[in-house]
């Protein structure tokens, strides 16, 4: 399997958001974190560390460094471009700011879940972030 792909971010009747600091270029669909020290928002990564895989939430909107972004962090989200497996979960990827399905996740990866595929192109954000590494 590989990376969900995500053209645009969509919000629905319950997506909840945050107008956050970007700390790096972020593009449209991608997972960020919100780093301790600097404030900012920043890529997931679970291969990195576990700070990098304290998801806050997915980019609504794409901005540079030092721009400010919308994240959507709760309720559902359309994801453009996607196609998930219904009610499979999905987490951050070992790519910069990817979300990819449980079944990418390695050995040595920090684990996150994101949420659960609601159809196949909607996502019902469940942020969870274990602090644990995937045997």
């Amino acid at each position: 399997m590989a990376a969900v792909t995500i053209t645009e971010v969509q919000p629905t009747a319950s997506t909840q958001t945050q107008l956050l600091p970007f700390g790096a270029t972020i593009a449209v669909g991608k997972l960020v974190y919100v780093d301790t020290v600097t404030k900012n928002c920043k890529l997931c990564d679970c291969d990195v560390s576990q700070a990098a895989t304290s998801v806050r939430g997915i980019a609504m909107t794409s901005e540079v460094n030092g721009g400010y972004g919308i994240v959507a962090f709760a309720g559902r989200v359309k994801l453009a471009g996607a196609t998930m497996v219904v009610t499979d979960s999905y987490y951050v990827g070992d790519a910069p700011g990817a979300l990819v399905p449980d079944a990418d996740l390695a050995t040595g990866d920090w684990i996150a879940k994101v949420g659960r595929a609601v159809t196949s192109t909607e996502l019902e954000l469940d942020i969870s972030w274990y602090g644990l590494q995937h045997p």
